[in-house]
Order: structure tokens, then C-alpha cells, then sequence
């Protein structure tokens, strides 16, 4: 139930995102007007400011609600990514070899590589062991 839940908020907040990510296509031709080429708003950073003020749209009150709009729409206007239509060649994605990711790798050898308990060998572990208890 969860994991159904959480799938429709994703799938809600960006349906929204997108939703006012398109209003903004006028504003962002006159900004790009003298530009050499397109550009559409980042719409990374459109969820990445919508994750957060999703819960606000509907729970305040209209006025407010119009203000908060175009501060967003103003936000969406400020983070524009240049559209590249002469990108055709594939992309050269290599699996990577290693089991876990670089920083949880080297926690993990960091962790066990200076861990005391390992350096010392089994009769001495077993003497301090009997001392403690």
C-alpha cells in the first residue's frame, strides 16, 4: 500500500511540475530570444522546488496560493537548460565492475581494515574476553 501510495505522489507532484513548467514557455522565448539556442527550463530543479511547496498550493488561501505561483514561475524562468538537437550519437554506458558504490565500499574496508577485533588473534581475544566477564 505504501509503495502504491508513494508511486501516485510521484507521479502527481510531477504531472504538476509539468503542468507549470509549461506556462512558462512564452516567458522563456522572450528571454531567449537573442540566444543562439533554445532553451526550456531545468526540470530537475522544477521538482527539486516543487518537492517542498507541493502541500502548500492546497492548503493556503487563494491570494496567497497566486503569489506563491508566480514566485515558482519565476524560479522555473531562472534555471534554463540550453535544448541540443544535434546530439545523435549513442551514448557509451559501461556497467561498473565493483559491487558497491565507491563511498559504502570504502566505509566498509575503511571499517573492517581498522577494526582491533581482527588484528588480534583468536587466544588473545579469548583472554580478554574471560577478563571481562
Amino acid at each position: 500500500m505504501a509503495i502504491a501510495q508513494d508511486f501516485h505522489a510521484k507521479i502527481f507532484s510531477c504531472n504538476l511540475t509539468s503542468i507549470l513548467v509549461s506556462g512558462t514557455a512564452e516567458m522563456v522565448k522572450q528571454i531567449c530570444i537573442k540566444r543562439k539556442r533554445k532553451y526550456k527550463p531545468n526540470f530537475t530543479q522544477a521538482l527539486s522546488r516543487m518537492k517542498n511547496s507541493i502541500v502548500l498550493l492546497f492548503c493556503r488561501q487563494k491570494k496567497i496560493v497566486k503569489g506563491y505561483l508566480d514566485e515558482l514561475t519565476t524560479l522555473f524562468v531562472a534555471n534554463l537548460e540550453p535544448v541540443r538537437t544535434d546530439r545523435h550519437y549513442e551514448r557509451n554506458f559501461r556497467k561498473s565492475k565493483r559491487i558497491y558504490s565507491m563511498p559504502y565500499k570504502n566505509a566498509l574496508s575503511l571499517h573492517f581494515s581498522k577494526s582491533p577485533l581482527l588484528s588480534i588473534n583468536s587466544s588473545a581475544f579469548a583472554y580478554v574476553f574471560s577478563t571481562l566477564v
